[in-house]
């Protein structure tokens, strides 16, 4: 731009900033070259991911919790589908008297469908009336006869505990007990590494020998060891 005075032009001050030049890492960068070797599900997966970093930064606090609600739910949902096969007993699992008494209730289920839809009179009405109290008897029948077999035949399971192998290791930490007592030991002496209850058990620390101190780390596996 330029701007006149008395007839001398002078050259003015642009208002527009320089463009800087490209730096080298931009210059030979890849990144907007074309890559047609990538399928377009992966691109938008990968984009995705970069977009969700800052919420898979979680605390072990928080981890925790999300598992153990995800575990909270399957099992949940376990406990609902076991019920809901409870509920509906399958023919196949049903021998002897229950088998019997399944195929008389779906007998007797039948007949009262037939009847419900034909609506031929008061006979077709009356006969599911009159045999009510024997159907009572046999549902209860059926149902003592089937909660014994399935308890019979059902598979026992085993409930993993803290004492068994395949129990998950405790993300508590360990406890620390008193090496001369054995009592929970919130103190630890920093000159001999012995862990003790009380000022009191601690006053007997300090008097003991050369050596003593030693044999008390030993019992738990933290002696010195001279060769």
């Amino acid at each position: 731009m330029y701007a006149t005075w008395r007839g001398i032009v002078f050259a003015s001050a642009s208002t527009s900033a320089t463009p800087a030049p490209p730096s080298a890492a931009e210059t030979l960068s890849f990144h907007a070259a074309p890559k047609p070797f990538k399928s377009h599900e992966f691109s938008a997966r990968m984009a995705k991911m970069s977009s969700n970093l800052s919420r898979r930064n979680k605390s072990l606090k928080q981890l925790l919790q999300s598992e153990r609600e995800a575990a909270m739910r399957a099992a949940g949902a376990k406990f609902k589908e076991r019920k809901r096969k409870e509920a509906q007993p399958q023919k196949s699992r049903l021998v002897g008297a229950a088998l019997k008494a399944f195929a008389r209730r779906e007998e007797r289920e039948r007949l009262a469908r037939e009847a419900a839809r034909a609506e031929l009179g008061e006979d077709a009405v009356e006969e599911p009336e009159v045999k009510e109290e024997e159907a009572k008897a046999d549902e209860a029948e059926e149902k003592a006869e089937v909660q014994t077999e399935t308890t019979e035949a059902g598979p026992k399971r085993d409930i993993p505990t803290y004492y068994s192998v395949e129990a998950p290791p405790s993300l508590r930490p360990a406890k620390k007990y008193c090496d001369v007592t054995g009592l929970i030991a919130p103190y630890t002496d920093p000159k001999s590494g012995l862990r003790y209850h009380s000022v009191e058990v601690y006053e007997i620390i300090k008097q003991f020998g050369p050596g003593v101190d030693n044999a008390y780390l030993s019992l738990r596996g933290d002696g010195s060891q001279i060769k």
